[in-house]
């Protein structure tokens, strides 16, 4: 044997130190793991706290920074083309229920009725239209052409029919924003449609399930995800509608305002009508999150 090399002698006393040593090694950070788990609230609250705190402090230093900023601004810029935070805040509630031209509070409420009616009439037509394309062949020979036409035209261009055809009342805007919105809920419900149909196919002949059965318990379920992103999109799509046949339509709702404000250069009361479609849009679109997270709970949307 080379007498440069080293053999060392392993008894059983030092084989079962070691595999204690290693067990240990590897058992020690698990139990202070699951002991952080265990401690109630506190782990996750801690992990919680360590995923967002640095990004609720940014987020927050950003928007002083940007509100400290435009605030600035209002000493050298022009008041009638820009406006300060201060300024907006003190128009909201003075225009809410006593503005020059009608109180923000009424012009909203035709408004939301309009938006209201419109998104329902396009949440109906597009889901249904999407469940018809994405289960019958037939139906998607026949509508996909009228879809990807209706989805593609300049729908702005709608407007001066809806008001020879309608006139200048809510028949008009409901109908506009229900043709402008209604696409992309009923594509992406084709989508989701076509996609769990495929999926989950092989029931059918396994199961002699029924016609309807498989769509109201497998299609429509699986398709509940792809039905909320078109929603989304939709909604956006609705309220961009809602303005602009509220300008366009009889100069009515949230639209009309607006329009009457930038008219007459009333740049603090402009600014507030647009903050306050800006909340409502966030809070409609939490809503809508809300919504999603809890009949699409199986999702993992992270």
């Amino acid at each position: 044997m080379d007498p440069g090399l080293r053999v060392e002698q392993v008894t059983p006393r030092k084989e079962l130190d070691r595999e204690i040593m290693e067990l240990q090694s590897e058992s020690v950070p698990a139990i202070q793991n699951a002991s952080l788990e265990d401690n109630g609230t506190g782990g996750t609250r801690g992990a919680w706290t360590r995923n967002h705190l640095p990004i609720i402090v940014v987020s927050i230093g950003i928007a002083v920074v940007l509100i400290g900023g435009w605030q600035l601004s209002g000493r050298y810029l022009n008041p009638i083309t820009i406006s300060t935070p201060g300024a907006i805040l003190r128009s909201i509630p003075k225009t809410f229920l006593h503005g020059p031209y009608g109180s923000l509070a009424s012009a909203l409420g035709v408004t939301m009725i309009d938006f209201g009616l419109g998104f329902l009439g396009a949440l109906v037509i597009g889901t249904s239209l999407g469940l018809a394309i994405g289960n019958s062949r037939v139906a998607r020979n026949i509508l996909d052409p009228l879809v990807a036409l209706g989805n593609s035209s300049p729908t702005i261009a709608l407007l001066p029919l809806m008001i020879i055809w309608f006139g200048f009342g809510h028949s008009s805007r409901i109908l506009f924003i229900t043709v402008v919105s209604m696409w992309g809920m009923t594509i992406n419900t084709a989508v989701g449609a076509r996609k769990a149909r495929e999926r989950y196919e092989d029931l059918i002949p396994a199961f002699s399930v029924p016609q309807r059965m498989y769509l109201t318990s497998v299609v429509v379920p699986g398709s509940m995800p792809f039905i909320f992103a078109g929603i989304r999109v939709s909604l956006a799509h609705s309220l961009v509608a809602t303005i602009i046949s509220g300008q366009e339509i009889g100069s009515s709702g949230i639209g009309g305002l607006a329009q009457l404000y930038g008219d007459q250069f009333k740049t603090n009361d402009l600014f507030g009508v647009i903050v306050v479609t800006t909340i409502i849009a966030l809070v409609l679109y939490r809503v809508i999150e809300f919504l999603r997270n809890r009949v699409c709970n199986w999702v993992n949307y992270s």
